[in-house]
């Protein structure tokens, strides 16, 4: 699955099917926090760090792991697809 892809979801305005789908997902109480706040809230790497007393490169490195896992869990999901259709306005 494609980062544009998973950046997609994580902006889906269904906000108790993300919570679902991110559930579905092991990802570190970190992960979790590092993703609600860039990706979802929207905040920068920059601003997060500085707000959660971690360096960037932190950020950058929980990001990334949660990303690789999003990928792995969500690739075949049959119900992430539908999602994504919906999202783009696919036919």
């Amino acid at each position: 699955m494609e980062r544009k892809d998973i950046k997609s979801i994580l902006q889906c305005p269904y906000k108790d099917i993300l919570e679902y789908l991110l559930g579905i997902v092991n990802l570190t109480e970190d992960e979790l926090r590092v993703i609600r706040e860039v990706d979802i809230k929207g905040y920068t790497e920059e601003f997060t760090a500085e707000a959660l007393g971690v360096s960037r490169a932190y950020i950058q490195n929980k990001r990334s792991k949660a990303y690789k896992k999003l990928s792995k869990v969500w690739k075949d999901n049959h119900f992430i697809r539908l999602l994504l259709k919906e999202i783009r306005g696919d036919e």
